[in-house]
């Protein structure tokens, strides 16, 4: 009898036997897919010898039809694609081959995939092909719109330097032609005061102190209009409610149009950021309606909603326009509005279609403190008092005595 230890073979048994499930596990419960075939030297139409659950669920197809089927039921390259025979070439070269590729699921849909594989010799002798790829949709959809986010802001800072200039070109006109000719008018006047013969004619005086008087108004007039295009000088003084009273009258001055305004609050004291960014909202919304829409009719709502969230709404019933068609010059002051609101973690939208008009509505989440403090309200009720004491004193001047 011969007796032979077999211990050792039984424990590497073992181990190769542990090894083995430990894979399996691994390529079962892998979220990658990972398809193993046979290296036919053609990857389009080759024996599929397994497939793992992820590889199934990512293609459609289960084990069963991708082992019927093989390579050729998710694979169909372009036989013109340059870019494959060059794959393909240097897979047969070296084994080896990582990227992207394009597999086709069960459904018909073309299916963007990031790709490892790799060439080993099986078993049985042949050569064994294995792939491992991961769906990359998403991916790819994150990196487009990160890409056209990039463009835009390109886009969005070459046209704010463009409007930067426009606007100092339009500020260095307003004070050179009206502010300029105004002060030049100014010294004139007093110099042909001080040309006056003497004893001085009372009632030529009087007719000079009268001209110099209307151009005084008339240049503080121009200084107040260039300030407030600068920075309305009416949110500090009356609010944002008045602020948009005073925006939308001159809207109607200006370009004829109906409007009218609708508040859920006689006065909104909210905090500057959040009035500012509103009332700007209210103007290139404005703008755009007298630019562009050829409406008959404005509505401007204000509302306080939920007591946490101040609600914006102006709505025209003009031309409207195509958003899918909007080239990205006229659609900077809508990004304009868009970021403003942003940046208060607001949202804003705009809803328009051609023939229907145009409705763009801002929700700005407010925190605890959605009124000013007592000092602050004090202030805007002494200024809004003085304000109106001025123009109650300017009325009864331009009446006659």
């Amino acid at each position: 009898m011969i007796v032979k230890d077999v211990t050792e073979q039984v424990a590497a048994e073992r181990r190769l036997q542990v090894s083995e499930e430990r894979y399996r596990s691994l390529v079962q419960n892998s979220l990658d897919g990972i398809i193993l075939h046979v290296d036919t030297g053609d990857l389009a139409d080759a024996e599929v010898l397994a497939a793992n659950p992820a590889a199934c669920k990512i293609l459609g197809y289960t084990e069963e039809e991708l082992i019927r089927g093989g390579t050729a039921l998710f694979f169909r390259p372009d036989d013109t694609d340059r870019r494959f025979h060059k794959v393909l070439s240097e897979f047969r070269r070296t084994g080896l081959y990582q990227g992207d590729l394009v597999y086709w699921r069960k459904d018909g849909v073309k299916l963007p995939v990031e790709v490892a594989a790799s060439i080993f010799n099986g078993a049985d002798g042949r050569r064994v092909c294995s792939v491992n790829f991961r769906d990359i949709t998403e991916r790819q959809r994150v990196q487009r719109e990160l890409r056209q986010s990039r463009e835009q802001i390109r886009t969005m800072w070459s046209m704010l330097h463009s409007v930067r200039e426009e606007e100092q070109k339009h500020l260095a006109r307003e004070l050179h032609d009206e502010l300029g000719q105004l002060i030049t008018a100014i010294r004139l006047e007093i110099g042909m005061l001080k040309r006056l013969p003497t004893p001085l004619d009372q009632q030529q005086v009087r007719d000079k102190l009268m001209d110099l008087e209307v151009m005084v108004d008339a240049t503080r007039d121009a200084s107040r209009r260039i300030a407030a295009g600068l920075r309305p000088r009416a949110l500090d003084d009356i609010g944002l409610a008045g602020a948009c009273d005073w925006l939308i009258n001159e809207f109607g001055r200006t370009s004829g149009v109906p409007h009218y305004l609708h508040l859920s609050h006689t006065e909104f004291l909210l905090s500057s950021e959040v009035a500012t960014a509103a009332f700007r909202v209210v103007q290139e919304a404005l703008t755009n309606v007298a630019r562009h829409a050829r409406a008959t009719r404005v509505d401007v709502t204000l509302t306080l909603y939920e007591e946490r969230c101040f609600r914006l709404l102006i709505e025209d019933n003009g031309s409207g326009f195509d958003q899918e068609g909007l080239e990205p010059k006229a659609s900077f002051g809508l990004r304009g509005m868009r970021e403003r609101i942003h940046m208060l973690n607001g949202h804003l939208e705009v809803q328009s279609r051609l023939g229907q008009g145009t409705r763009v509505t801002a929700e700005i989440p407010l925190a605890g403190d959605v009124f000013r403090d007592e000092v602050s309200t004090k202030r805007r009720i002494v200024s809004t008092h003085v304000l109106h004491s001025a123009l109650a004193w300017r009325r009864c001047r331009a009446s006659p005595a």
